[in-house]
């Protein structure tokens, strides 16, 4: 059996500590020459493609759509000859990168899709609440988060919401538009859903990695309602003038 190559997630910008797979490029068992793209992956700035400069059969263990991979850790190999290519998908990589010689076994898999989004609603919460009092909606297939769009971004503005509650969104839609501490920019998604609030309302400022929106997997569990969707309560009312004192009575002159 050959030396199989192994396809880290790669440091994509200086910020980046781990990334999110987005897709899978190349199936298992094709065949991958040098300079081919296997796979996208989200940073923390955008979505970007992950090429190999190996030739091989693109081969199992790797990592499952929807995981968050730190920086240098397997998400799938390359075998030399296609009968040594795996046929397995969400497996451990542990184990096969020490066996492809990686040195000591890397920490476990990152956690499926299913619980990276159990995590992010549950971290969604608090600002839900805190926007709206509302829970995440049913059905979250995606937390679409402040996405940080520059080094020195810490908090962005919304400018403008392109989608509205119930509509359908496709990879790579442009459901919203922000103001950073550079620029307007669009906040694209990579999946596939139904957008839903609790929305944070048009001229919140929201911090990086906060959620500003969500998509569910069906047009019946979206949320749709106002005061869920994290729209800003009315301006209080001014109080009432206070009415004005009754005159004082000029003093009689003297007799």
């Amino acid at each position: 059996m050959g030396e199989r190559y192994v396809i880290r997630m790669p440091q994509l910008s200086d910020t980046m500590t781990e990334g999110v797979l987005v897709s899978w490029q190349k199936a298992i068992g094709d065949k991958v020459s040098r300079g081919d793209v296997v796979a996208q992956v989200e940073t923390d700035k955008a979505i970007m493609d992950v090429e190999v400069f190996r030739e091989g059969y693109l081969s199992g263990p790797r990592v499952p759509e929807g995981a968050t991979v730190p920086v240098g850790e397997p998400i799938a190999y390359l075998a030399p000859t296609p009968e040594e290519v795996v046929h397995e998908e969400g497996a451990a990589p542990a184990a096969e990168e020490a066996a492809a010689g990686g040195g000591e076994a890397p920490a476990p898999a990152p956690a499926p899709a299913a619980q990276e989004r159990e995590a992010g609603e549950g971290a969604a919460a608090p600002a839900a609440a805190a926007e709206g009092g509302a829970a995440p909606p049913q059905g979250v297939v995606h937390v679409i988060k402040m996405p940080q769009l520059s080094d020195t971004m810490t908090e962005g503005v919304i400018v403008a919401w392109n989608k509205h509650p119930g509509d359908k969104v496709s990879r790579g839609d442009a459901v919203a538009q922000v103001e950073t501490d550079k620029a307007v920019m669009d906040v694209e998604v990579f999946r596939e859903g139904y957008l839903s609030g609790p929305l944070a309302p048009v001229g919140a400022t929201v911090p990086v990695g906060e959620p500003i929106g969500y998509l569910v997997e069906r047009p019946e569990q979206v949320v749709r309602a106002e005061a869920a969707a994290g729209a800003p309560s009315p301006a209080p009312k001014a109080p009432p003038p206070a009415e004005a004192a009754a005159p004082v009575p000029a003093p009689a002159p003297p007799a």
